[in-house]
């Protein structure tokens, strides 16, 4: 051994010194492994899929609110623009909010507070070949 760190090693000062690194580089060894592996992403949306085969008029489908009529479709995030509840409901013709009473048209369109703003309306595409709509939510 090292005449130096067997110096080290019979202070009790030493020892804890030379233990504390040893403790340090394990765990700085498992950190640099992880981010070699994986590399970082930021998601910043979410894709949901539906069927083609969705019915007419408004249906609810875990946070999208669906308006399918003759003249096309239309998807809406279900999520309140007041507080961020989570819209459930149709009452002729109106999205009512659960929590405040904000309402909304079927399309999208704020009818009366406590909201200050219309309901966002999400992208999608269609997906032929399975028979799907791609809906896309921001997270």
């Amino acid at each position: 051994m090292d005449q130096n760190l067997k110096t080290g090693l019979k202070s009790r000062r030493g020892f804890l010194k030379l233990t504390s690194l040893l403790l340090m580089i394990y765990p700085m060894k498992l950190f640099f492994d992880v981010l070699k592996s994986s590399p970082i992403t930021h998601i910043d949306e979410v894709q949901q899929f539906l069927p083609m085969d969705l019915p007419e008029g408004i249906t609810f489908h875990n946070g999208i609110i669906v308006n399918k009529s003759g003249t096309g479709i239309h998807f809406f995030s279900a999520v309140c623009p007041h507080l961020g509840c989570q819209i459930n409901r149709v009452d002729r013709g109106q999205l009512i909010c659960p929590c405040h009473g904000s309402r909304f048209s079927e399309d999208g369109k704020l009818l009366e507070g406590p909201a200050t703003r219309s309901l966002s309306e999400l992208r999608f595409s269609t997906d032929t070949s399975n028979n799907r709509y791609i809906v896309t939510l921001p997270t």
